[in-house]
């Protein structure tokens, strides 16, 4: 179970790892499409296996999602596979009124936002993002989020553009952080962003 790193010693010394990836998704879960309309949201865990060197850049990223009934059941999966490997304390309800008031609680836990960019499935960006946490060994005070939305593909892009302009997806978005930072254990929400999705 993600996450864990290994090292081939007996040729060339290759070395992969894998890294879990939350993530909330209103576009398509697994391939490129043209469309760039708004589907009800998706919530859930990715466990992305990543090559770091040698011959396992061949084989890699490889990802495997699964979804959550809803944001508080993926925020809760990941905020207990954090107590799991001692990052944090309790698990306390997301729901905190207190400590949505406070815009969150300096429980500890650091949050990495990665808004995913134009021609991007879920499933390819989860396996960007996890290869680029691979390499950058982000301390484990740190929880990996994704944000996907309809990106359209390369015959949509000036709809893609309209669709990351578009006050539905500010709205959403702002939402999506804004219930990360009313969890008491979420220290700081930090955003990475690529391409359009910046």
């Amino acid at each position: 179970m993600a996450p864990f790193e290994s090292r081939e010693q007996r040729s060339n010394g290759g070395s992969f790892s894998c890294v879990n990836i939350a993530f909330f998704n209103t576009g398509s879960l697994y391939r490129v499409e043209h469309s760039t309309s708004f589907r009800p949201p998706q919530y859930g865990l990715a466990s992305v296996e990543c090559g770091r060197s040698g011959a396992f850049y061949d084989g890699f990223p490889e990802a495997r999602l699964v979804l959550t009934p809803s944001f508080d059941s993926m925020l809760q999966s990941c905020l207990q596979m954090a107590q799991a490997a001692g990052k944090v304390g309790t698990i306390t309800d997301t729901n905190n009124a207190a400590s949505a008031a406070a815009g969150g609680g300096g429980g500890g836990i650091r949050i990495i936002v990665y808004v995913c960019g134009f021609n991007n499935s879920c499933e390819a960006a989860c396996k960007m993002y996890g290869q680029m946490l691979a390499l950058s060994r982000y301390p484990p005070t740190f929880l990996h989020l994704l944000y996907s939305w309809p990106g359209g593909n390369l015959a949509s892009y000036v709809q893609a553009r309209h669709v990351c302009e578009s006050l539905e997806l500010e709205d959403e978005f702002f939402s999506f952080v804004a219930r990360l930072r009313a969890c008491p254990e979420v220290s700081s929400v930090d955003l990475i962003g690529h391409s359009q999705g910046c």
